[in-house]
């Protein structure tokens, strides 16, 4: 019907003489009829891309598998799908996009080209063979004969944007087409020709919150052709790798801020398209573009746990003779020196970190050359040698200081927490950086990086926890919170591996299993994409073997079977659910400890009776943050003799340290009147 919608006035002029009847017509767009009622014919369902390998009944039960086998035994009564030839077929129909056209013109030709043949065929850009039948319209015989006919209801500006449309991987946006197919210089808005193109069904409208659109592949392969036909293909890619390349480094941009997830998601979608714009300038040669594009891309890549191919691009373009700008230069050396370190590559990390610094430093870009040292800093204690990574995180405090770089600023602090609760750490050490985290926290908090914010205050949680696990639930939720709202892996995977630290020994056994079963297997993930163990950076052995207890603890009350249950269930939770997990926990550990502290105020009132006056007047002076000597000046008593009272104070509260016993005076009002 649609070559014929200029009679679309007489079928209303019909029903309306005549109410009772009805118009069933087939037709590639809407007639446009206020009593019109559309029902889209979709493409038949076929095997999706996630699952590799299907069991032939399963596959030959899908409607789309189920036509072309269908007309296959039409065509040659001996065709069979077996095991051998089932992954052929299921790409086959997937590459076809379940077009009941498309996958009739393969199967009639099973007798010469296997569904394997035909799929090479289509990959090499080549169409299947004609299909002679008589009892079909010439323009129904091959799959471009369809889409001729369909392009000659297209006028010349909706056909020079559908072309251009070919240079596009994965779908694209609006703003993407105006640039790219360059509408403006068509004359044309380019939502109004996108929404005549999918009233056509030559695009298909994906919907979601920010409008995306696609070509179905065999359509993409056609407006492909079709552009290169117009010797259009090469000034569109350019047009495509310009507008990928302004948004990557859009991103880039808002990185270690507070849009850095915002922007991190709208990447998502374009995987495929930056990937084929970063292939462009390389293969044409536009070095000052491949540059830029890897320095900007690489942290995105990272974020998704693609470590391996990010690493892979960014030696390559290091490799090449072109030389960049220096502070270009620098970020690329970045770049494949953090996803070396991620890789366990520490040789190759050291050494792009140190050309990266030399870069910034000749290029006096201060605020980089700061945060390379830091890079510095966490790799030296990756290898073992916390004395160098101390060494060159406070170098790299200092430097960033002169020039108030505050992301620097920010990063030697969360490297100094790092440092602090990892196997080099003391309780000394956390007892000194608890009381330096404000400063960082609120550069954080205040436009900062908000993985990075997320990891500060798990690391907080975690050194409270020493002192005192009440103290550590507030900066653990806020932890979490901030983590339910951002996807950077591997880095923010440490979160619910610190709350796991935190909360477990404090878990009914069924939620501790869920828990860790959940943390383990989110490191299992972290491992799987290459990077290097979140555990051995973030835990000491005293953290680990805790959970191990608690895992056996956990097994011995529940059973071998409940404990496989829940291990199974945790296991199986996503990311967003393991710390939504997490939460969980937290709150049961809060509503356990309001529990215990509900009789509290008594107990309370029963310590501060047991103090003597002496010890209460120490115990204020701790709580002051005196040292011994302090104290015994202030009260007019000898060291020994305030060294006596505080031992005695930590036996009687149950304290394991001064911080403890100032956070369990305060919070137990042992000190009010």
């Amino acid at each position: 019907m649609e070559q014929l919608l200029a009679a679309a006035p007489d079928i209303e002029s019909l029903i309306a003489a005549a109410p009772g009847l009805v118009v069933l017509t087939t037709s590639r767009e809407p007639l446009r009829l206020r009593r019109e009622q559309i029902v889209d014919v979709p493409p038949l369902p076929v095997p999706n891309r996630e699952q590799s390998s299907w069991p032939v009944a399963d596959l030959v039960a899908m409607p789309g598998v189920a036509l072309f086998v269908e007309r296959a035994l039409a065509a040659d009564p001996t065709f069979a799908v077996q095991e051998e030839n089932a992954g052929g077929i299921a790409e086959l129909c997937r590459r076809l996009d379940g077009l009941p056209l498309a996958l009739e013109l393969a199967a009639a030709h099973v007798r010469l080209l296997d569904p394997a043949a035909m799929l090479a065929r289509l990959e090499r850009g080549l169409a299947l063979p004609r299909w002679e039948t008589l009892d079909l319209p010439p323009r129904q015989r091959t799959l471009p004969a369809l889409l001729d006919w369909s392009l000659a209801l297209l006028n010349a500006e909706e056909q020079a944007v559908f072309r251009r449309l070919g240079v596009f991987a994965g779908g694209f946006q609006v703003e993407a087409v105006a640039e790219v197919a360059a509408t403006d210089e068509l004359g044309v808005d380019a939502f109004d020709v996108l929404a005549s193109l999918v009233d056509k069904h030559l695009v298909r409208a994906l919907g979601g919150t920010e409008p995306r659109f696609a070509l179905l592949a065999t359509v993409q392969d056609y407006a492909s052709r079709q552009l290169a036909a117009q010797s259009e293909m090469e000034q569109t890619r350019d047009r495509h790798l310009t507008h990928f390349l302004d948004l990557t480094e859009q991103a880039k941009r808002a990185e270690l801020g507070p849009d850095e997830q915002r922007w991190l998601e709208r990447l998502k979608p374009e995987q495929a398209n930056l990937r084929l714009a970063l292939d462009h300038a390389i293969t044409t040669g536009q070095s000052d573009l491949e540059w830029r594009m890897v320095a900007a891309l690489w942290f995105f890549l990272f974020s998704q746990g693609d470590l391996r191919w990010a690493m892979e691009r960014l030696e390559a373009t290091l490799a090449r003779t072109h030389t960049p700008e220096l502070n270009l230069l620098a970020q690329v050396l970045e770049g494949a020196g953090v996803l070396a370190e991620w890789l366990g590559d520490d040789q190759r990390a050291e050494s792009r970190f140190k050309r990266g610094l030399a870069a910034a430093q000749e290029a006096g870009n201060t605020a980089f050359a700061a945060w390379l040292l830091g890079r510095l800093g966490s790799l030296a204690a990756n290898r073992g040698d916390p004395e160098q990574a101390r060494r060159l995180n406070a170098d790299m405090l200092t430097l960033a200081r002169t020039v108030n770089a505050q992301h620097a600023i920010a990063l030697a602090f969360v490297n100094a927490a790092r440092f602090a609760v990892g196997p080099s750490g003391t309780p000394a050490e956390r007892e000194r950086l608890q009381a330096t985290l404000d400063e960082p926290l609120a550069l954080l908090r205040d436009g900062g990086s908000r993985r990075h914010l997320a990891v500060l205050l798990a690391v907080r949680a975690r050194m409270l926890a020493e002192f005192d696990v009440s103290a550590a639930l507030l900066p653990l939720r806020e932890s979490l919170e901030v983590t339910r709202g951002i996807a950077v892996a591997p880095i923010v995977g440490v979160v619910p591996w610190l709350a796991a630290v935190v909360l477990a020994e404090r878990l009914p056994a069924e939620r501790a299993t869920r828990l860790l079963a959940g943390v383990a297997a989110e490191m299992a993930r972290v491992a799987k994409g290459g990077g290097r163990s979140l555990i051995d950076i973030y835990g000491t052995p005293a953290d680990r073997a805790a959970l191990v207890r608690v895992a056996a603890m956990a097994r011995a009350t529940l059973g071998d079977e409940a404990f496989a249950t829940a291990t199974a269930a945790g296991g199986a939770l996503s990311f967003g659910e393991l710390v939504a997990e997490a939460l969980a926990a937290l709150d049961e550990v809060e509503t356990r400890l309001a529990l215990r502290d509900s009789g509290a105020a008594l107990q309370a009132a029963r310590q501060a009776n047991r103090l003597s006056p002496r010890e209460r007047e120490v115990l204020a002076q701790v709580v002051a943050g005196h040292s011994n000597k302090e104290i015994a000046a202030a009260l007019f008593v000898s060291p020994e003799t305030v060294k006596t009272h505080v031992s005695s104070l930590l036996n009687k509260l149950g304290a394991d340290n001064r911080q403890g016993l100032a956070t369990i005076a305060v919070q137990r009002g042992l000190l009010e009147p």
